[in-house]
């Protein structure tokens, strides 16, 4: 008798995403004897190191244009008015268009891809097996797993949930299908932050018991080298996207004049060639200002930038988050970290202790007199700053504590 993980990932660990389950992987195989994951990614190769004991297999949950028509059939399903109910009278929202074909699409999404599932289940266990199923985001496979869970009476059926598969108001439909359906009929749902778990109390009160919080974490990073110029470095990290706000960085160094600053961001995107045109605009004729976009790094290659050069402060001023593991990887090397008061980052950043958390939408002269009073602080303000963001992180995001819990918890709880 075996005890068998299905791991049901978006990239993870084919492509460059999902950085963070590098060294959640580790503790889940040690944890169980065989780790099967389920990759929604298609087309890359392997790129990340996984234990033996760990098997890869793609199962893509995107629909062909074809089974998206094919959605309507569930306008049959029963799964559908009762969420209809739920958008209704537990959302107290609109049945709108996009709302339904959300709706739809996720029933078709489940109705696709759990045939495949279960032939993967079937293919790596035997009827004796203890079989697990985790989806790392609370989202349309989640929803597929949650379907399943009877049939291949797994022991435990579970997903963690970030910031994106928590927050309705940052999708396009104001609306995520049949989380009430994933609560009521798996094990639970696990939040990376208090935040998000108070979020989904607030929405389904009758169901807190389904509700978790495991944080993610980092390994222990060191310590950046000691200062050595006056130059002031920021280094940022994110996708360059609409929610991360890149863009507001960009507009509060155009207004410092008083200091001198490199800043480096880290990550690409869809919006890279507009700001870059925009530093071109704003920054290229500031002779105090140097800047880079180091594009797309592997976690590695962030790290070893933290360990070989002096980092004063870390910026994130996104307008919806979990928790960003980017400000974890940041404290794990004793740098202050600036961040948005959004989903967990409250929980992460404490004002004025280990760096300056800014309201949501924070204002550029906000970020601006962040970064100043950061750069400016004297030497025994800055000493405690960066030893309170180490403490931070060990206390709390320390990742051979939280995943090994994690692990453990899943198996035996």
């Amino acid at each position: 008798m075996a005890n068998i993980l299905f791991l049901c990932t978006a990239t993870f660990p084919y492509g460059t995403g999902e950085t963070f389950i590098e060294h959640e992987i580790q503790y889940l195989a040690n944890a169980f004897d065989r780790v099967i994951i389920i990759s929604n990614n298609t087309h890359s190769a392997i790129t990340r190191s996984i234990p033996s004991t760990v098997t890869c297999t793609r199962v893509s949950y995107e629909l062909s244009f074809l089974q998206k028509c094919f959605a309507l059939v569930q306008i049959c399903n029963p799964l559908l008015y009762q969420e209809l109910r739920i958008i209704r009278r537990v959302y107290k929202n609109r049945l709108s268009k996009l709302r339904i074909i959300t709706a739809l699409q996720t029933l078709q999404k489940a109705r696709v891809i759990g045939p495949h599932i279960s032939n993967i289940i079937r293919a790596h266990s035997c009827k004796s097996d203890n079989l697990y199923a985790y989806s790392y985001w609370s989202n349309d496979m989640a929803f597929a797993l949650t379907k399943l869970h009877t049939k291949h009476n797994f022991t435990r059926c579970i997903s963690r949930a970030h910031g994106w598969d928590v927050y309705f108001e940052v999708n396009a439909a104001q609306y995520l299908p049949f989380r009430q359906y994933i609560l009521e009929h798996s094990d639970g749902i696990w939040f990376i932050s208090n935040a998000g778990k108070r979020y989904y109390k607030h929405i389904f009160p009758t169901l807190t018991h389904k509700m978790f919080v495991s944080r993610l974490g980092v390994m222990p990073g060191g310590a950046c080298p000691p200062k050595s110029d006056s130059t002031v470095r920021i280094v940022s990290c994110s996708n360059l996207i609409t929610v991360k706000r890149v863009h507001c960085i960009i507009e509060a160094l155009s207004t410092i004049d008083s200091l001198s600053i490199e800043w480096i961001h880290f990550g690409d995107g869809f919006l890279r060639a507009d700001l870059e045109s925009l530093c071109t605009k704003h920054l290229d004729s500031k002779p105090n200002i140097t800047y880079r976009f180091a594009g797309q790094k592997t976690n590695k290659e962030v790290l070893q930038f933290y360990a070989q050069n002096h980092v004063d402060v870390f910026v994130n001023v996104s307008s919806s988050e979990g928790i960003p593991v980017s400000i974890m990887e940041a404290m794990s090397f004793g740098i202050p970290c600036i961040g948005t008061d959004v989903g967990g980052v409250g929980e992460i950043i404490t004002n004025e202790h280990n760096g300056y958390l800014l309201s949501p939408q924070a204002s550029i002269q906000e970020i601006v007199h962040a970064i100043e009073h950061i750069a400016t602080a004297l030497p025994d303000q800055t000493t405690r700053m960066r030893n309170n963001a180490f403490t931070t992180w060990s206390e709390t995001y320390n990742a051979e504590k939280n995943y090994r819990e994690f692990a453990q918890n899943l198996l035996y709880s």
